[in-house]
């Protein structure tokens, strides 16, 4: 595997280890690669033989080897956001069943649960709260909104003045 490569693009916990442990051999190899540079400049600049160019190389390895502290501290960061993602979803379900009217309900699509089978396929807001929910069933008429200038959710579906039902399993439906 190369620093290229590294990307930490893991979905769960086994991943993530996976993930690690690739990155642990990696940044090994190229920390050691780092100490022998240094060393070898230190000793040729002793010698009076220094060169720019192994300078340059040792500046190019040091370059890589920070690189990959990089890339761990997002590992960590994507780490933390997914079990968060899965706490928040386990944290919601414990509210359903539940109903809500409001003058408003928009509901999207959620491209997150395309990427982690945890996360539900669709997220519906009313009266300021969002919820995500498995499944959407719309009784009623509705509207398209579109944000191009949004940064994620470009467009949505809204229901003017309905009464938004989930129940215990997450399925939604709007009347």
């Amino acid at each position: 595997m190369s620093i290229h490569g590294m990307k930490p693009q893991f979905k769960d916990y086994q991943g993530y280890q996976e993930w690690r442990a690739d990155w642990r051999g990696l940044y090994a190899h190229v920390s050691e690669d780092v100490r022998k540079s240094k060393l070898t400049i230190k000793f040729l600049q002793r010698t009076g033989q220094s060169s720019a160019a192994q300078q340059k190389e040792h500046h190019f390895k040091s370059i890589s080897a920070r690189k990959l502290l990089t890339v761990l501290e997002e590992a960590k960061i994507r780490w933390q956001n997914i079990s968060n993602m899965r706490k928040g979803v386990l944290e919601q379900r414990k509210e359903y069943p539940l109903e809500v009217e409001s003058k408003n309900i928009d509901f999207h699509f959620n491209k997150k649960s395309m990427e982690f089978e945890f996360v539900p396929m669709w997220v519906v807001k009313a009266k300021g709260k969002t919820y995500y929910v498995d499944h959407m069933e719309c009784l009623t008429g509705f509207t398209t909104r579109e944000n191009p200038d949004h940064p994620s959710t470009k467009g949505s579906l809204r229901v003017k003045r309905g009464t938004l039902s989930i129940d215990a399993e997450g399925n939604a439906t709007i009347r």
